[in-house]
């Protein structure tokens, strides 16, 4: 569209669409897709970006948040289960509970209790879905439990080193975050990218949309 105002033009690069309505003019990246028995292909929208003013120029566009937002527990429970899941291997040689107890034994490996709240509250909830905090665990299976807790700290200090503690603090301040149908990792400050990278680190939710 090489008639657009210079104001609008500079906003016109790769991927960027401009959209002209009743004279105003508005911004949104897009991709062509080729349609089977057309000679051309079609513009498919991906992302509204904003409108674009000569005064104020590009306005961003704020999407509405859906009503229910849900928050989870998420940076202390990743980085132990990136470290130890291993550790269920043990439970799952004996033949018991395996999603059971090790949501059981990351909770205890925090120094939370291992109940149906803080479960629920966490992103294991999401991880291991439907499970049952309350219910009674074998004398075996308790066994197993207290095994795995003393391993699974074992290896994370191990691991983490003189920063153990440290990485625990930062990690407290990340969550899983449900909103308009998609879940999300909270922020991630400098501090804990640092320390992430240094030890070979990362976040990933393992989830998606509802």
């Amino acid at each position: 569209m090489s008639n657009l105002p210079e104001w609008v033009q500079k906003y016109k690069t790769k991927g960027i669409y401009v959209n002209v309505r009743n004279g105003k003019y508005y911004l949104y990246k897009g991709h062509s897709e080729r349609v089977s028995g057309k000679k051309y292909p079609k513009l498919v929208c991906d992302e509204y970006l904003g409108q674009v003013t000569e005064e104020d120029g590009l306005i961003a566009s704020s999407p509405s948040v859906l009503k229910e937002i849900k928050v989870y527990e998420f940076g202390r429970l990743y980085l132990v289960y990136q470290l130890t899941y291993k550790h269920s291997e043990v439970a799952r040689f004996y033949k018991q509970r395996e999603s059971l107890i090790y949501a059981m034994a990351v909770l205890l490996t925090l120094e939370l209790e291992a109940n149906q709240l803080n479960y629920e509250n966490s992103w294991l909830c999401l991880k291991f879905p439907n499970l049952d905090l309350t219910q009674e665990l074998q004398e075996k299976e308790k066994l197993t439990l207290k095994r795995m807790v003393i391993q699974m700290k074992t290896s994370i200090e191990s691991y983490l080193g003189s920063d153990y503690y440290q990485l625990m603090q930062y990690c407290k301040t990340v969550y899983a975050v449900w909103v308009n149908r998609t879940y999300h990792v909270s922020h991630i400050n400098k501090q804990l990218q640092q320390l992430m990278k240094k030890h070979k680190l990362v976040f990933e939710l393992g989830v998606g949309h509802e």
